[in-house]
């Protein structure tokens, strides 16, 4: 784990990856439970950022209590997962719904944080990614909005590099203005689901 307090610069790495931090049984039951819900409501299975609320973590207690401390260590202060922010993501093994390149600080209007990326699908090349930029801007870049209304770069012509053999249980860290997108690979079969469980600090 990086030291608290580090500002981003180009040597910066845009992300890190803590393998196993998470209770795979915690998340299956969480899974299983949003898989529920959704159904219920029509809103499965499709990418729509669909906020959590306070019940979902509550299922989530021992994840969010290991990550507000990951999140509290890495900015050197309190760092609590919002549930406002934070939200469940289906998305299918096509473009449909897919994520531009995009800052998740352009749609959070600069709010300062972290994102943690957590997979509810094993990640290889049979289902969709995620896919970063190896550095961080240390800025908002100018962002439009695309035809489902999410926040994307105006210029989206960087290079991403895609993130691959991930389990259930590891979690991706990325800063606010970490550029990242959704990456659908060739051999994608499968949905992924994932969280994005955002610590904003106080």
């Amino acid at each position: 784990m990086r030291r608290a307090g580090r500002k981003a610069n180009d040597m910066t790495p845009s992300f890190k990856v803590f393998p196993g931090l998470l209770d795979p049984a915690e998340l299956k039951r969480v899974r299983t439970r949003l898989r529920i819900h959704f159904n219920r409501v029509g809103y499965f299975p499709k990418q729509s950022g669909i906020p959590l609320g306070r019940d979902a973590l509550v299922y989530l207690f021992t994840s969010v209590f290991r990550l507000e401390i990951v999140a509290s260590l890495e900015l050197g202060r309190n760092c609590p997962i919002s549930h406002t922010h934070s939200s469940y993501r289906c998305q299918p093994p096509t473009k449909f719904r897919s994520l531009a390149p995009h800052q998740d600080s352009a749609a959070l209007k600069g709010t300062e944080g972290l994102t943690f990326w957590v997979p509810l699908s094993p990640i290889n090349r049979l289902r969709p990614t995620i896919a970063f930029h190896d550095k961080r801007p240390g800025t908002v870049l100018p962002h439009i909005q695309d035809d489902a209304q999410y926040a994307v770069l105006a210029d989206p012509r960087v290079a991403l590099t895609p993130l691959y053999g991930l389990a259930i249980g590891d979690v991706v860290m990325l800063y606010h203005d970490t550029i990242h997108a959704t990456h659908i690979p060739r051999t994608a079969v499968f949905y992924r689901e994932s969280l994005d469980l955002r610590a904003i600090p106080q």
